[in-house]
């Protein structure tokens, strides 16, 4: 009986790595285009100098630290300065989550077994005003920069200085308009690299105040085209259906063993 048993065991263990091994994945690539996320999933400020410490390009503190893990939040409503004195800077920064970037995809329908496998065009529109009346001396010709960085999720003073310039643009004097940053080769490496975190830091390329439009349903939109991939696991059988098939091929055999013993002991005794 203990043979039987021990037979039985390894009969299980076999089947069941069977259909574990056998168990496979199907992947289904498509491309998309122009397509446009509203959500951002961390936004904060990053400060250089003024009261809290020099003015040396190093990030000493963060402020207003908001955004969520869930797409379907808003962006933080106080993320809306950017500005650089003579003395101090404040950079408005923002992290993107791809994974819940790429579950909005294929007809809006999320997708939890989504992925991003290469960004063709991206472009990041921001609506802006600049306020020359905030800045000491007056500057009349506003640059707006952006600055792309590998983000975690975590509003980090160190992100101030981390990025790399990605684009530049000016902006109307006294007036919100959208404008428009190209970050297609950053976003690129990003995904190429299976990073999970993109993130992205406005900040004023000469003394300039401006204001970031993050509210009335007017938030940044993240625009891109690419390819992306979804990957559907086959059904793997319940472990009641493999424990029973192995029990039943179990019995089976010994059963057959059983019957085929007095044929085989008659034999031998003619």
């Amino acid at each position: 009986m203990s043979n039987l048993y021990h037979r039985a065991a390894v009969a299980f263990v076999g089947i069941a790595l069977g259909f574990v091994l056998g168990a496979k994945e199907k992947a289904y690539s498509a491309t998309f285009s122009n397509f446009t996320y509203f959500y951002t999933h961390l936004t904060f400020h990053a400060l250089d100098g003024g009261s809290y410490g020099s003015f040396d390009g190093l990030g000493d503190t963060v402020t207003n630290v908001g955004g969520w893990n869930n797409p379907e939040m808003r962006i933080n409503s106080s993320w809306d300065i950017v500005e650089r004195t003579a003395v101090s800077e404040k950079a408005a920064l923002l992290e993107y989550f791809l994974p819940f970037v790429a579950r909005g995809l294929n007809g809006y329908h999320y997708l939890d077994n989504a992925r991003i496998t290469s960004i063709s065009h991206a472009v990041l529109s921001i609506e802006v005003e600049h306020i020359p009346s905030f800045t000491e001396p007056f500057n009349d010709s506003p640059v707006l920069g952006i600055f792309g960085y590998v983000g975690n999720g975590i509003a980090e003073a160190s992100d101030f200085e981390a990025g790399v310039l990605l684009d530049s643009t000016t902006a109307g004097v006294g007036e919100w308009d959208y404008v428009n940053f190209n970050v297609t080769p950053f976003l690129s490496e990003i995904v190429s690299n299976n990073n999970e975190w993109a993130g992205f830091a406005m900040r004023s390329l000469n003394p300039n105040f401006f204001l970031l439009n993050d509210r009335w349903g007017r938030p940044p939109l993240l625009t891109i085209s690419g390819e992306f991939e979804i990957v559907e696991p086959e059904p793997v059988p319940e472990p009641t259906t493999i424990f029973g098939s192995a029990i039943g091929l179990c019995l089976g055999g010994w059963l057959k063993r059983k019957k085929s013993s007095p044929q085989n002991k008659k034999t031998s005794q003619n």
